[in-house]
């Protein structure tokens, strides 16, 4: 075979095994998103429980640096502390290398059977959830086969004259090496994509055992730095947690190479095969997690020095906005950019929304005031938000990614109007109350307590089914509203009633109860909202097959 006929089937097979990867992760967060938002949003537990949740995300997202992303979203909004974010990161580098050991069996019976199933999913299934399944099953299937057809198209290449000189020249330079796989990994965007690769020349005997393992701790090290590009220009939060976890990687890797170096590679001389390589890279990722999980609170302290928090001023208050001009042309990453900015949206409401039912029975100003500043950073995301998505350049107004953009921005103003509502109306109620003789009924307490917390909960469910589209959950927000409705009347029947018994009194305390209960639902009814086109796309469907 030719050389530029191998050179070009091996371009091909990298470039599948990079669009399957990356379909194998858009498939998860497609179809199950919300279970991810459940196990990164805010865990219990500790340092090690965040370890596990970064872990098991991992494994479902196929990707370190996806969590890192994720985890560094939900950090923005200052819901996570840096040292549980690091925590989960490092397990999560542990998930990523867990998984690498089913993508690097040879399971070629599998990759079929996957293929036959995962497909007859996708194109035959009625819901969204099991739609994404198939697509999950159809990309491990493509993983495979690429990889397959990457050790095909590598075979004739171990003979090239061109190969032998540099593979000599980088496994007598080991500081080049390490370099060349980390560079290489960044490249690509995927460690275990870079993992696979190595692994597949080894097995192939294009590369030798010691320079596959001095590639593979820099690719360690390019994982790394892949999070460190991609939040650059983020805010504080995000950044800290990639350069947490690059410098992590890069001590460890630096720290691995300089123990296996002096002896030869002897001490590692058992993952001396393409399967032992990828079980090296999984022993690597376990000693960093095991050894590196104490120290998670240091380092934490050491970053926040080295990135210090910006000093804010009015002139500049929009500076930690997650809306990226540079990506208005590319739409798909600017809805990225208003999710995220929307989540700290949110945010802010939940926070003008956690105190509402204390300032009945305590009217505390401080808080009053605190509300009042949240709803003016909310009406500034709201008008950013709004002004960001009319000048995304869309291909087609009438395409589907116009189309959930165009509800992204309905959503923003139902947020903005329920927090109007907070700050506005219950306020007032609240401060109403506090001015009038009648008091609730121990039975009119629990009603407002309950209700409080039930749209605390459905503005959490409200976030889950922006940022995962489920449609499962988007019906069980939907039907929210009805529920709150038959609350609603069951307080007026309730009101009348009491009323009745007692026909002398005024009960202004009732009237401004039936208000409270008004206005909850009215919030309810704004934050429910965005379950409307996610419930609508899983009716209509569309078979689209893009990463």
């Amino acid at each position: 075979m030719p050389l530029y006929h191998a050179l070009l089937q091996l371009g091909g097979a990298i470039m599948m095994l990079l669009w399957a990867i990356r379909m194998l992760r858009s498939g998860v967060e497609r179809g199950h998103g919300a279970l991810l938002l459940r196990l990164t949003n805010n865990p219990k537990g500790g340092w090690p429980t965040s370890a596990l949740t970064g872990l098991l995300t991992a494994a479902l997202l196929q990707s370190s640096t996806a969590v890192a992303l994720l985890v560094s979203a939900i950090a923005a909004t200052g819901t996570l502390p840096l040292a549980s974010a690091l925590a989960m990161v490092l397990g999560a580098d542990v998930g990523s290398a867990l998984i690498l050991q089913v993508l690097a069996t040879d399971l070629s019976w599998l990759a079929a059977l996957l293929g036959l199933v995962g497909g007859a999913l996708y194109l035959g299934a009625s819901s969204r959830k099991w739609r994404q399944t198939g697509r999950i099953g159809l990309s491990i299937a493509l993983v495979m086969i690429s990889l397959g057809l990457i050790g095909d198209a590598t075979e004739p290449l171990r003979d090239a004259p061109m190969l032998v000189p540099a593979v000599q020249y980088l496994n007598s330079d080991v500081l080049t090496a390490f370099v060349v796989g980390a560079v290489f990994t960044w490249l690509v965007h995927s460690s275990i994509a870079s993992i696979l690769l190595i692994a597949t020349f080894m097995g192939q005997g294009i590369i030798p055992f010691e320079l596959a393992v001095v590639l593979v701790f820099g690719a360690n090290v390019g994982g790394g730095l892949i999070a460190v590009g991609l939040t650059l220009k983020a805010d504080i939060a995000a950044r800290r947690i990639a350069l947490g976890n690059f410098l992590f990687k890069l001590v460890f890797a630096v720290a691995a190479l300089a123990i296996v170096y002096p002896s030869g590679f002897a001490v590692v001389g058992w993952f001396s095969s393409p399967t032992g390589i990828v079980q090296l890279h999984l022993l690597f990722n376990i000693a960093m997690l095991v050894l590196g999980l104490p120290m998670v609170g240091v380092v934490s302290s050491l970053i926040q020095r080295l990135v210090p928090d910006a000093r804010t001023t009015n002139a500049d208050a929009g500076e930690n906005s997650r809306l990226d001009p540079r990506l208005l042309q590319d739409p798909r990453s600017a809805e990225t950019c208003v999710k995220r900015e929307m989540l700290a949206m949110a945010r802010h409401v939940e926070e003008m929304l956690h105190p509402v039912a204390e300032l009945f029975k305590y009217p505390d100003q401080e808080k009053i005031q605190k509300i009042k500043q949240l709803e003016s950073e909310v009406d500034r995301r709201h008008t950013e938000i709004k002004h960001y998505l009319a000048r995304i350049v869309y291909d087609d107004d009438q395409s589907d990614r116009a189309w959930r953009c165009f509800a992204l921005a309905d959503f923003a103003v139902n947020l903005e109007f329920a927090a109007d509502t907070i700050s506005g109306r219950l306020v007032k109620l609240a401060r109403a109350y506090s001015r009038q003789p009648d008091v609730f009924r121990a039975a009119d307490w629990d009603e407002l307590f309950e209700i409080h917390q039930r749209v605390s909960e459905n503005l959490q469910l409200s976030l889950n089914v922006m940022l995962s589209e489920d449609h499962l959950s988007a019906q069980r927000l939907l039907g929210t509203k009805e529920k709150m409705a038959l609350a609603e009347r069951a307080n007026v029947i309730n009101h009348i009633q009491r009323l009745r018994a007692d026909a002398t009194q005024s009960n202004r305390a009732g009237d401004i109860h039936l208000e409270t209960m008004r206005a909850m639902r009215q919030i309810n009814s704004m934050v429910a909202s965005i379950a409307l086109p996610f419930v609508d796309d899983a009716h209509h469907g569309h078979l689209r097959l893009d990463p």
